[in-house]
């Protein structure tokens, strides 16, 4: 029931931000959003991503504590017995930082439009919030237990004695890290189209994304494909949600620091 109820709101999400922009009059300004439509779907999608977390899920019928090590492929057993805090710790700490870089960057940038500050604000989150949305319908599809769950015994520091930790897949401070970065990003290449430091953005929002999915399976939380999976939704989100605000054409030009092509809808 709730994966369906996750699945119809990706489509009320996604729809009414594409025709919310279409309905914006073509001006200097390359996104335009409408607050009276997206306001309440964004307010919708965090209910949808953070509610789950807050009211605390059912455990999965069929428990295993420890389970079998020899479920999991050759590559993510690496990560069984991973327990680094220093990586816990940062994953943590980039995953308040990244989003907060991006929002007051972006902000910096249009200090001198306060619609433009609204505009990028909304779509960076909007682009979260997303990849916020899909991470809970996979994770409750799935339900794939985290490497800590292989150990025995199972450390009382690290289980969470709750349906969390059967929910590695996909990661989700992955996921967010990579869509606001990468939102940013494509804001920022599109807005200055012939700036200097466009290589210079791409690499440092991809770096500090990619720091997130070293973090993960270094602490112990995640798998490497948890991570690599998390990363390709979140850039995916940081791509989708600039392109359907987008009001010059019915193209979106993503132009990173190497590449150069066009998105249709």
């Amino acid at each position: 029931m709730l994966r369906t109820k996750l699945v119809f709101a990706i489509v009320i999400f996604l729809l009414p931000s594409r025709f919310a922009a279409a309905q914006q009059t073509k001006s200097e300004n390359p996104f335009s959003t409408n607050l009276t439509i997206e306001l309440p779907l964004l307010l919708g999608g965090m209910a949808l991503w953070f509610g789950p977390v807050l009211i605390g899920d059912e455990l999965p019928a069929n428990l295993c504590a420890p389970c079998d090590r020899r479920n999991v492929n050759r590559i993510d057993r690496m990560v069984i017995g991973n327990h680094s805090h220093f990586a816990d710790v940062g994953s943590d700490v980039l995953a308040v930082a990244i989003p907060g870089v991006a929002f007051v960057a972006s902000g910096f940038l249009q200090r001198d439009s306060f619609r433009g500050i609204v505009d990028d604000s909304l779509i960076i989150l909007e682009s979260m919030v997303l990849s916020g949305v899909l991470n809970q319908i996979v994770r409750h599809t799935m339900q794939r237990p985290r490497p800590y769950m292989y150990l025995d015994p199972i450390p009382d520091n690290k289980r969470k004695n709750s349906a969390d930790d059967w929910h590695s897949f996909f990661s989700g401070h992955t996921s967010a890290a990579f869509a606001a970065s990468t939102a940013f990003a494509n804001i920022y290449s599109v807005r200055h189209p012939n700036s200097k430091w466009r290589p210079w953005v791409w690499t440092a929002a991809m770096g500090a994304a990619s720091l997130m999915a070293v973090f993960r399976p270094a602490s112990g939380e995640h798998f490497y494909s948890d991570a690599l999976v998390g990363a390709a939704v979140g850039f995916a989100a940081g791509t989708a949600a600039p392109a359907l605000h987008h009001n010059r054409s019915s193209s979106f030009i993503f132009t990173g620091s190497h590449a150069n092509f066009s998105l249709s809808f």
